[in-house]
């Protein structure tokens, strides 16, 4: 082989090779900035912010470099012309450069604490963050690389590192391009990794098609972080090595060979401009490879229409319309906040199932009747740590770690899943009740939001408080501690709803028959239902217990336990809608009455979950009817085996579709598979 066949192999693959980078940059750029513009504007996270501003630096890098790079092929470089054109070239080329590997390298710190077990650093997973982060590097990166805007030259005719700055510009490039990049991306990388290895661990031994979809998606991620780094680390590694090769045998350039220096030539420029530039062009279809991208990103779609699928296969199906009232799809989406792709999903199939839409084939889901006892002991009241007294209310988190409003030992207990022994997260262990703020005194709702604040209704204090995550006291966020009924004041509360678009409570306060709205920065709160005296009008409450917030019909759904009934009440409306038991407040056993309910929830196609207290019985009721169908168990009989209750108080249903019910006066919480 000649070395002219050597010269002509490189500008063949300046002129094609260089071209084909520009024809799939632009195009794998573009799709991807598109895509996550689009998943921005359903669901705004702060990962798909970093991965947008990679994208588009990407694009605008390859067509600021790239085009003029194959120009050069069959002509003279501007940059080896114009002293300008080459200062810009090399100096915006490295800004543009670090600004891509930055952004991915925020992208893999924000997945690892996206993933982490410590609310404190989950909450850095936001995109008023990622803006600011963004931010801030746009500004940084013009400043590190200036020492290329003052050295680098095109006086010897080729625009390029002067000699007297060749060392310094490849030790720059080795530790800025080939150290410090793929080092952060393993290194997060490996740490999210182990966080979600550690959060699977936690799983339930009985394993279902959903769950193995869910951990895929945990896969998934972790293929895509490995995919990331070693693309990265093959197609720029090479870069800096080349260059600090270049500057070692630089004395000795003159005994080289031409043939030796036409290999040299073509092996340097395939490191760079070829595989240098393969990074900004990768990502769009790296991400297809690794089966789409990542939690709450543009496979949303994907994995919902998956899911979907799954859940068709999982459940039984049956076209017959008249079973279609023991229907059910899906998680519960409050109580809990979650920022993965669980979530995402779950909120997508309850916005596309809204009570409104027609739904012709619905699922049937069924639960063992027999539930297991997770946390407390069967009928047997304690304040050990694997005991409860009389609890109240529950809630979980994202990770599915379980919190129990104690009520007898004035405390709330945390359960991680599998476990049977919790840990006091608010109020004293030993259940000791007290005024101050380091005390509880028969707390009763509780809200648990997606940093692991927790929201407390210590009732007999009359206020409510919340919990920092890890904190050894409290904080008054509603009431003053004395009942009353002026708007800061409140009378027993009860139940505890959370709006997480505005981050505002709503506070069932039992003894005033009214429910209140309170801001995190106004200690007085609003009225937003009742407040008209006691009574059974449509006007008026009676001891509200339990309220459910529906961000999609902008409602509240009240527990009205005094009236034996669950009424819906639209904020801004002067009255409520009966949606379950009798609308004259008539308590009863038949399927249409309740008797003092304590507790009621909605799935994401909108169907009711009612926690029956003094019949002992959970009601299910199909989306717009008010005839209910008892799904646990059984109607006036109380017990302490696994198919009974004695007092049930409140319900929830997990991410795998699992309902939870506290068995207060068995002092345990009992969890009902679905099969």
């Amino acid at each position: 082989m000649s070395v002219s066949t050597i010269v002509n192999i490189q500008k063949n693959l300046g002129r094609y090779g260089l071209s084909a980078l520009i024809l799939l940059g632009n195009v794998g750029n573009i799709l991807t900035i598109l895509i996550f513009i689009r998943t921005l504007r359903k669901q705004l996270n702060s990962c798909t912010c970093y991965l947008l501003a990679a994208s588009i630096t990407n694009w605008i890098l390859i067509n600021s470099t790239l085009i003029s790079t194959v120009y050069g092929v069959d002509h003279v470089d501007p940059q080896h012309r114009s002293l300008v054109v080459c200062k810009l070239r090399w100096y915006g080329g490295q800004i543009l450069l670090m600004l891509s590997r930055s952004f991915m390298i925020a992208a893999c710190i924000d997945r690892w604490a996206l993933t982490s077990p410590y609310a404190k650093i989950r909450s850095f997973c936001r995109p008023k963050i990622a803006r600011n982060v963004i931010f801030c590097l746009l500004l940084i990166w013009p400043i590190i690389p200036v020492h290329m805007a003052i050295f680098i030259n095109n006086y010897s005719g080729r625009c390029g590192a002067p000699s007297y700055y060749a060392f310094a510009f490849a030790v720059y490039l080795f530790i800025f391009i080939g150290f410090l990049p793929p080092f952060l991306m393993i290194f997060f990388g490996v740490l999210a990794w182990n966080n979600l290895r550690q959060i699977r661990s936690r799983v339930t031994p009985r394993q279902n098609l959903a769950q193995v979809r869910f951990h895929k998606a945990d896969r998934d991620l972790m293929r895509m972080l490995a995919g990331e780094v070693l693309v990265y680390v093959v197609t720029t590694i090479l870069y800096p090595a080349n260059v600090l090769y270049g500057f070692i045998t630089t004395p000795i350039a003159q005994q080289k060979s031409e043939m030796r220096l036409a290999i040299e030539g073509l092996v340097g420029y395939i490191i760079s401009p070829l595989l240098n530039y393969i990074y900004c062009v990768a990502p769009f279809y790296g991400y297809e490879i690794f089966n789409h991208l990542h939690l709450n990103n543009s496979s949303i779609d994907h994995h919902l229409e998956m899911l979907s699928n799954n859940i068709s296969n999982i459940l039984n199906v049956d076209d017959d319309q008249d079973q279609s009232k023991n229907s059910f799809i899906t998680e519960k989406p409050s109580k809990f906040q979650n920022n993965s792709i669980n979530s995402v999903i779950v909120t997508k199939i309850h916005r596309h199932f809204h009570p409104q839409t027609q739904v012709t084939k619905v699922a049937l889901l069924r639960w063992n009747t027999s539930g297991i006892t997770i946390a407390g002991v069967t009928n047997m009241s304690g304040n050990t740590s694997n005991q409860l007294n009389e609890p109240w209310d529950l809630a979980l988190d994202w990770s599915n770690a379980l919190y129990v409003t104690d009520q007898k030992n004035n405390r709330v207990q945390k359960f991680l899943m599998g476990m049977s022994t919790g840990t006091t997260v608010a109020g004293q262990a030993n259940a000791t009740g007290g005024l101050t703020l380091n005390y509880l005194r028969g707390p009763l709702g509780i809200v648990v939001d997606e940093y692991s604040n927790i929201y407390v209704a210590d009732r007999n204090n009359d206020r409510v408080v919340v919990w920092s995550d890890g904190a050894l006291s409290g904080s008054l966020f509603a009431g003053t501690g004395t009942a009353g009924i002026s708007m800061n004041q409140l009378s027993e509360p009860y139940g505890l709803a959370r709006d997480s678009s505005s981050d505002t409570i709503y506070v069932a306060d039992f003894k005033n028959h009214r429910i209140m709205r309170y801001s995190q920065s106004n200690s007085s709160g609003t009225l937003v239902a009742g407040g008209n005296g006691n009574g059974t009008n449509q006007t008026q409450l009676l001891l509200p217990n339990a309220i459910y917030f529906d961000s999609l019909s902008n409602s509240l759904l009240i527990v009205n336990t005094g009236a034996h009934n669950i009424v819906r009440w639209v904020l801004g409306a002067s009255n409520w809608t009966l949606a379950a038991g009798n609308i004259n407040g008539t308590a009863g056993t038949s399927s249409t009455h309740l008797k003092s309910p304590t507790d009621v929830t909605l799935d994401p196609m909108g169907n009711m979950y009612v926690v029956d207290r003094n019949n002992q019985r959970i009601q299910f009721f199909p989306v717009g009817e008010t005839n209910g169908t008892t799904i646990l168990g059984t109607t006036g009989i109380t017990g302490s085996n696994s198919t009974l209750f004695d007092t049930p108080s409140s319900i929830i249903l997990d991410n795998q579709l699992n309902l939870y019910v506290v068995d207060r006066y068995n002092h345990r919480i009992q969890k009902f598979l679905r099969y």
